[in-house]
């Protein structure tokens, strides 16, 4: 506009030609026009007078269209055919001299649709801050105070017209540019400074307007979410497994004081499963209330951290268990040996202390079996349980566990059967491969009833060699399958002649694998018998230099 100026002010008194000078006019005051209503239009986003309305956009619209467009291109159309101003034919004192048509109406209607939306404007500013308030109406005021000197003051007294008001403008336009850009500069460093703030700050932060629009959010949020919506709730049903309406009708809870957090489940953007507790507060400028913030914080690990201790806790209570159950009744068996032994001896009842000797045998089998099981265990609590692998012959490993269980599987009715290939070599330390074959051994026996079969063997597969231990018993209910290689959830039953259990065998053969480089799987049917495999590294596979994989 000061340029439009200027330049109308040094080119047209040095043209000669009235109809010349008359079109350099009225481009001169369409150009003006246009710049006017670009710079209200600017001021009036720039001071958003209804922001945080629901309809604001609409109220936007109306309000450009109705007060700036609407006028300006009446008064633009009445510009062209000359119907505001008109020069003189001649020139007066070297100037060409223009006289305004009083009885136009387009050029007040732009005048008064400037001062209504000055006035909406200075109205809108009443709710600010105070320091705002002030920046806002001298703004406003600017825009009012030049054009009144010029046309009130100026004007009448014959010294200014049309190409002579270059100079007020140029002023004008400098201070005001000064003034919105310290102004700007004000309000950057502040949106600066937040969002150093936000960032700070590990939770996530979520900035809305009062449609749950999203307006700002802190560099954790975007860890979380890809923010490509503008809402919140279709930002958190994108990554959560509620659905949309579902999702807002917990914010509606939150807003409305019906609860003081909730909890959502999401995937972030690596995909992993996150627990986020969403807290809420109304976010305001002075009085009045423009939004929302919400901070969600994540409890992931807290929770982890909870199911843990809790699983803790229980395996503390179940080896407590253990230890005041199934390792007291084995060892009451001993309890008054000596003079049971000498009375049965002095009465001459041999049948029964057979029979007693072979209580006691099986007593010292199951308490050595658990000592063990509990010593195994405790080693790897405190991560020094002794791993030395070496090649293993499978066949001669697992000759002593035949050997330990024949007879205990021939007093049940029990065909105990090994097929194992003599060749074939596990790399595994030695202990934890007999405790691991043990084990399952000792189950499958103490679950498969009368006549029933127990197999051991082997199989070569691409990974390494799997031992299989084959039962033709009860079988295992599905239920009970994931829980079965916890000490904290896993509860022996009773095997099919009520032999005793402890429940730690399972979850130390879990842990033994692991720790030997090995994968265990269970295939059960309940009434039909279980199948446990165990993926062990191959001894030759090593020896040629072989990449093994387990899975």
């Amino acid at each position: 506009m000061c340029a439009i100026r200027i330049s109308t002010e040094y080119y047209l008194p040095q043209i000669e030609d009235f109809d010349t000078a008359t079109n350099l006019a009225i481009f001169h005051s369409i150009e003006v026009s246009l710049l006017s209503v670009l710079i209200w239009s600017c001021t009036y986003f720039y001071i958003r007078p209804f922001k945080g309305w629901s309809k604001e956009k609409v109220i936007n619209q109306l309000i450009v269209l109705g007060l700036l467009i609407i006028p300006y291109l009446i008064l633009a159309y009445h510009h062209f055919y000359r119907q505001i101003f008109y020069f003189n034919p001649e020139k007066i004192d070297g100037y060409w001299k223009s006289t305004r048509v009083e009885d136009t109406f387009s050029y007040d209607l732009y005048n008064i649709s400037i001062y209504i939306l000055l006035t909406l404007l200075l109205i809108s500013s009443i709710y600010r801050s105070p320091k705002d308030r002030l920046q806002k109406i001298v703004l406003l005021s600017s825009y009012v105070i030049a054009p009144y000197i010029y046309f009130n003051i100026l004007e009448t007294k014959g010294e200014w017209n049309i190409p002579n008001v270059g100079g007020l403008y140029l002023a004008h336009t400098i201070i005001i540019s000064w003034f919105v850009s310290e102004y700007r500069l004000f309000q950057d460093s502040f949106a600066s400074a937040t969002n150093d703030i936000l960032n700070s700050i590990s939770d996530l932060v979520i900035s809305t307007d009062l449609d749950l629009n999203i307006l700002t959010t802190n560099k954790t949020t975007q860890a979380y979410f890809s923010l490509e919506q503008k809402g919140l709730t279709e930002l958190i049903a994108l990554s959560s497994p509620l659905t949309g309406n579902a999702i807002l009708a917990h914010i509606k809870d939150l807003l409305e004081g019906r609860k003081k957090q909730i909890e959502l489940n999401i995937l972030d953007k690596q995909q992993e499963e996150k627990i986020l507790i969403m807290k809420v507060t109304p976010f305001k400028k002075g009085n009045q209330q423009e939004g929302y913030t919400f901070l969600l914080s994540d409890q992931t690990t807290i929770r982890n951290s909870e199911l843990q201790l809790k699983e803790m806790i229980a395996t503390k209570d179940r080896l407590f268990a253990i230890i005041g159950h199934d390792l007291r009744k084995p060892a009451l068996t001993f309890r008054g040996i000596s003079k049971k032994v000498n009375f049965l001896i002095q009465q001459q009842e041999f049948d029964t202390l057979n029979k007693f000797g072979d209580n006691i045998e099986k007593a010292a089998f199951s308490l050595n079996s658990l000592l063990d099981n509990l010593l195994s265990w405790a080693l790897s609590q405190r991560n020094v349980l002794p791993y030395q692998p070496i090649p293993l012959s499978i066949a001669q490993e697992t000759e002593e566990i035949y050997n330990l269980f024949t007879q205990i599987a021939d007093d049940k009715g029990v065909s105990l059967i090994m097929n194992i290939d003599e060749n074939d070599k596990v790399f595994s330390d030695p202990n934890a491969f007999t405790t691991i074959v043990r084990n399952l051994v000792d189950n499958a026996i103490k679950y498969t009833p009368v006549g029933g079969t127990v197999e051991v063997s082997t199989q070569k597969v691409a990974e390494g060699i799997i031992v299989k231990v084959a039962d033709t018993g009860i079988g295992i209910k599905q239920d009970l399958l994931d829980k079965l290689f916890k000490l904290s959830t896993n509860k022996s039953t009773k095997g099919t002649s009520n032999e005793a259990g402890s429940g730690l065998g399972l979850t130390l053969v879990k842990e033994l694998v692991a720790l030997n480089k090995g994968t265990i799987n269970v295939i059960s049917r309940w009434n039909a018998g279980t199948t446990f495999e165990v993926l062990l590294p191959n001894a030759e596979q090593l020896n040629n230099g072989l990449s093994l994989t387990t899975h």
